[in-house]
């Protein structure tokens, strides 16, 4: 037995005598090297080999490439397989795991997303896109986050990281848009609510229904929304029943009036004229103070921004159109009163000079006086006919905003 000649311990029996670099290719095949027995001739005892210099310092080098190839014991090699054995089966255990942990997560958020999806955009493509995108951007940021850290601490990532970054990521979406998802489910159960209403723009009507759903936000605010358009509306009329003294509403009999009598209707016009002017800005004014009241009731509210800018985009284009009908009226009104107040001073300038004979025409002492007379009066028909055709057009505004009101109940 030379001094070279090493034994090692495989359980209760040594294996050798074998060459120390023999010995030392061996021990790199075993999992923890460091606590196997070694002995060789000038030792008093076995040694476990990481108490033994000489042999556990070439252990942490690799070996010398050669072409020798080192032959192993049939016990050493067959605790290496069996090690490396274990450790493959534990690995594909471990991604099985893995694997069925993601698809799990993966289903669990497709089902949430769909339950988002349907509530809050009604499956459209748009909000579809939008969550998609919520989700898959955070998602990729951590996967990369994640990836760095086990770069820079030189550590495998676990097992369940793609499961928990898609759970983690899912939670910060849903959580984002949790306020959506309630507003979206009130906004179900108002439409449930209003669709069984005759005329969404009755206020009392709209109450009733609240009455039944006190707590559903969006009825609270279409309550609202219909109770200010209401009280601008009866504002408005007000405005327009104020624009004309009382006596021009008084038919005149011009063969029996005076010339005092002709002389205050003719102001009356021209204070109807002023009236329909400046009763433009008032109107405008009355919207104004309708949308803030609406704005300050919806964020009270506290719902999603997208539910008061809804709101207050619907009474934007309401009051938009009804400005730019509002205004025309207004305008012809004024311009009514003008060419009527046009002829009546005709009438003013030329009192006890006409006549008017049994069937109300009048009869001047000149030609000249009396095509004045027919042009001034022509003129009236103008704003007239004119003024026909836009309340013909407000009352088709008035049912397109009916059935605008019945398509915002069904697309909830």
């Amino acid at each position: 037995m030379t001094k070279d000649g090493w034994f090692y311990a495989e359980g209760e029996s040594p294996v050798g005598p074998i060459k120390c670099e023999t010995l030392v290719a061996l021990l790199r095949y075993v999992s923890e090297p460091g606590k196997v027995k070694v002995w060789r001739s000038g030792f008093p005892d076995w040694q476990d080999a990481k108490d033994v210099p000489e042999i556990f310092d070439q252990i942490s080098r690799p070996p010398p490439l050669s072409g020798r190839r080192l032959e192993r014991p049939p016990g050493l090699v067959g605790a290496a397989e069996l090690t490396e054995k274990k450790n493959e089966t534990k690995s594909g255990q471990k991604n099985r795991r893995g694997r069925v942990a993601l698809l799990l997560a993966l289903a669990i958020v497709l089902c949430v997303g769909a339950i988002f999806s349907t509530v809050i955009y009604n499956n459209s493509v748009e909000g579809i896109a939008f969550l998609a995108g919520e989700f898959t951007g955070p998602a990729f940021f951590l996967f990369v986050l994640t990836w760095l850290v086990s770069r820079v601490w030189r550590q495998r990532p676990s097992t369940y990281t793609a499961a928990v970054v898609v759970v983690i990521t899912a939670l910060t979406v849903g959580l984002s848009n949790w306020q959506k998802l309630q507003d979206g489910i009130a906004a179900r159960e108002a439409a449930t609510a209003l669709k069984s209403l005759k005329d969404v723009r009755d206020p009392g009507a709209t109450e009733q229904a609240l009455k039944r759903n006190p707590s559903n936000a969006l009825l609270q605010l279409t309550t609202a929304v219909v109770k200010e358009a209401q009280e601008t509306h009866r504002l408005a009329q007000k405005l327009s029943d104020e624009i004309e003294p009382p006596s021009l509403a008084k038919d005149i009999d011009y063969a029996k009036t005076t010339r005092a009598e002709l002389e205050a209707y003719l102001r009356d016009l021209k204070a109807a004229e002023a009236n329909a002017t400046a009763a433009i800005p008032r109107y405008l004014a009355l919207l104004t103070d309708e949308r803030s009241r609406v704005e300050a009731f919806a964020q009270s509210l506290q719902v999603d921004k997208d539910v008061v800018r809804s709101a207050l985009s619907g009474t934007d284009k309401r009051h938009d159109r009804t400005a730019d009908l509002t205004s025309k009226m207004l305008i012809v009104r004024a311009e009514l009163y003008r060419t009527l107040g046009n002829a009546v001073a005709i009438l003013v300038e030329q009192f006890d000079n006409y006549k008017v004979d049994a069937n109300g025409r009048f009869i001047f002492s000149s030609q000249q006086i009396a095509d004045r007379y027919n042009a001034a009066s022509s003129e009236v028909d103008v704003p007239a006919k004119r003024l026909n055709e836009l309340e013909e057009e407000g009352k088709r505004l008035a049912q397109f905003q009916q059935e605008g009101w019945e398509r915002f109940v069904s697309s909830k």
